[in-house]
Order: structure tokens, then C-alpha cells, then sequence
């Protein structure tokens, strides 16, 4: 199920997690050493979410619909080149107008093999088989077959939603503890 947390909330959940958040509500605990241990747990954070939606597991995303343009670029194999927005930190599949279905987008090592197939009448992409391949700069996406005059291009994608809400799976919240026991709030170094 797909969640949004704010920071806030996904703080609150890291600290009771670090074992930071007391749990009783009858009694208090205050402590000061110089050290804003929100600041680090927020820093961590932000890593971790950016480094689920670059390399996390697709069931730990919550992918959003994101419209794209296509231009054609020179020497690709009559291809199509996508250039991702912004906020698509990975693309996980492309439709484009006059697409059957769309196709998950291919890692950038089988672009040459993607391109030789284009160069062959018999495997070449058609609207039934399209291919969809990562550019070796990671923000940009070759596509065959051309798409269509009219209709949409889309691409699903695990998009950044910016440093204050959290978009993901519930399922995600389960990778939580294993990266911030990594986090080292108690090591100060030598005074």
C-alpha cells in the first residue's frame, strides 16, 4: 500500500527505531551534548530514500505516471531519445503513442545489442514488441519503435518528491532499520 510520511513522521519513526524516542508517556528524559542528532538522522534519511528509489527493490516504490516528450536523435537506429524530468530519479517503464503495452526500460549494458536488433528487418521493434533502453548518462532512455503522431508518451517512474514527503510502499519502512544501524550518532571521535 502506498504511504506518504512527511519528515516529521519519518523522523519520529527512525529515532523510535535508533532507540532514541522513549516510550513511556508518564516520564521524561532530557539530553544535551551538543549534537543535533535530528540533523543526522534527517541526513540519513534523505540518503536512504534516494538510494531506494536509484536502487531500491520496484515493491518497496510507490511509481507515478510521468508524460514525456520525444525527439528523434541522429544515428540511433531511427530510435526515439527521451531525456527524464527532473524529479524521475528511475524509469521503470515507457509507453509510447501508438504502443500496444508498455515495456520495462532495459539496463544501459544492452544498448548494443538493442541497436543491432534495430538494424534487422526480422528482430526490429514493432508497436507489439517495443524496446525501451537506459542511455549510458542514466537520464535519458532510447526507445523503438518511433512513437506515433498522436497520443501520449509516458513513463513510469520512482520520482523525487522533494526532502520534506516520503512516497513509498509501506513495505519499504522494513529496509529502514538495517541502514541506520550504519548511522553512528554516539561516535564523537577524540577529544
Amino acid at each position: 500500500m502506498q504511504i506518504k510520511k512527511n519528515r516529521q513522521e519519518m523522523l519520529l519513526e527512525a529515532r523510535r527505531l535508533l532507540g532514541l524516542e522513549h516510550m513511556r508517556s508518564d516520564c521524561g528524559a532530557a539530553q544535551t551534548d551538543g549534537i543535533d542528532t535530528d540533523a543526522l538522522i534527517a541526513a540519513s534519511l534523505r540518503q536512504w530514500y534516494l538510494d531506494l528509489l536509484d536502487r531500491g527493490d520496484v515493491r518497496f516504490l510507490a511509481p507515478q505516471k510521468l508524460e514525456i516528450t520525444a525527439s528523434r536523435p541522429s544515428g540511433i537506429a531511427g530510435g526515439a531519445l527521451l531525456r527524464l524530468p527532473d524529479e524521475c530519479r528511475r524509469a521503470l517503464s515507457v509507453r509510447l503513442a501508438g504502443w500496444h503495452h508498455a515495456v520495462a526500460v532495459r539496463p544501459a549494458a544492452e544498448m548494443a545489442a538493442a541497436v543491432r536488433a534495430q538494424l534487422n528487418g526480422y528482430a526490429a521493434a514493432t508497436p507489439s514488441r517495443p524496446v525501451a533502453v537506459c542511455g549510458a548518462d542514466g537520464r535519458s532512455i532510447y526507445a523503438w519503435p518511433d512513437p506515433a503522431e498522436l497520443g501520449s508518451n509516458e513513463i513510469e517512474g520512482a520520482a523525487d518528491t522533494g526532502e520534506d514527503l516520503f512516497v513509498m510502499d509501506d513495505s519499504a519502512l522494513s529496509t529502514l532499520p538495517q541502514w541506520l544501524s550504519q548511522l553512528k550518532i554516539t561516535d564523537y571521535g577524540s577529544f
